[in-house]
């Protein structure tokens, strides 16, 4: 279940109003590389066949672990 810190990390992400775009500028900056690309075809892959993500992703939800919104 090693995925489930990548999809906390997503999460967490995602609550301080981050995106891709941002985590893109971040590996740039980290690893010192001009060009930094995501891997279409195991973006792809995951996506349709993720289904032990989905499954961890629910499990996840219905114990709570997510951050909550604020109503600020």
């Amino acid at each position: 279940m090693v995925n489930t810190g990548a999809i906390m990390v997503c999460s967490l992400i995602v609550h301080q109003g981050k995106n891709i775009d941002d985590l893109m500028e971040f590996y740039k900056r980290a690893s010192d590389q001009p060009n930094v690309v995501v891997d279409e075809e195991l973006y792809l892959d995951e996506k349709l066949t993720g289904y032990t993500n989905h499954a961890l992703t629910n499990l996840m939800l219905a114990n709570n672990v997510f951050p909550r919104k604020s109503n600020a």
